[in-house]
């Protein structure tokens, strides 16, 4: 599937957004008449757009995956019915060319070994595409299974930060210390967001794999088809000027 990830496409969104939050200081200030820290209002936000994004994903990797298949679906159908209609064209043009008996044998044979060509072809190329979806599905189901996990764990790292930073505040903690164990806090939620991308690299290797085999097996069956091809068109040719 060509540029399939629209996923791969929020996941790298989710990553810049990640970095910011992962490596800033969103500490926030303390507050008048009070000697408690508080985080700034830049944290809830934070984690109401990784919900979203999150959501986003649920909805947009099978509804454009879906969307995709339908448009190439249907795409394929009318060049295939295109191609139906130009090749009896050229059937009827080599009758009407065909003066004699023999030549309109000839005509007849030919119309039919192409059109079991072609079947052969589209059969081979559909089947090389059904098994193509098939481990697109199977990846994009682990894949976002993956992603929603390490985002689920990020986000439980990161509330996990802040709770223990309002603790130390309440608790007395200096700005300055408590300030420093939020930033070891990001740090370490930062890994589990590195480790999410390490898996997108993991499922662009796989899709490469998969996409490589189904280009293989698309060439190998329009390969087979040339040269059937030569072969009928050749003894049509022969056919027609044998007498």
């Amino acid at each position: 599937m060509k540029n399939f990830f629209s996923a791969l496409l929020i996941i790298s969104i989710f990553t810049l957004q990640t970095t910011a939050f992962a490596q800033g200081d969103l500490i926030g200030t303390r507050e008048e008449g009070r000697g408690c820290f508080t985080m700034n209002a830049a944290a809830q936000k934070y984690q109401t757009e990784v919900t979203t994004i999150a959501d986003r994903i649920r909805s947009n990797i099978p509804a454009k995956t879906s969307e995709y298949r339908s448009v190439v679906d249907e795409t394929l159908k009318e060049k295939r019915s295109e191609w139906s209609t130009g090749r009896q064209t050229v059937y009827d043009t080599l009758l009407e060319r065909a003066t004699t008996p023999e030549r309109q044998k000839a005509v007849e044979t030919f119309k039919e070994t192409m059109e079991a060509a072609v079947a052969m072809r589209e059969s081979s190329i559909d089947i090389a595409r059904d098994a193509y979806r098939k481990n697109m599905d199977t990846l994009l189901f682990s894949h976002e299974t993956t992603l929603l996990n390490w985002i689920s764990a990020f986000q439980t790292a990161i509330h996990n930060a802040v709770t223990k930073t309002e603790a130390d505040c309440n608790a007395g903690v200096s700005l300055s210390e408590a300030q420093s164990a939020f930033r070891a806090n990001l740090q370490a939620a930062d890994l589990t967001r590195e480790n999410g991308i390490s898996g997108v690299s993991s499922a662009r290797e796989q899709l490469k794999i998969i996409t490589q085999s189904r280009d293989e097996a698309i060439k190998k069956a329009l390969d087979a088809y040339k040269t059937s091809e030569q072969i009928i068109v050749t003894a049509l040719r022969e056919a027609f000027t044998r007498d």
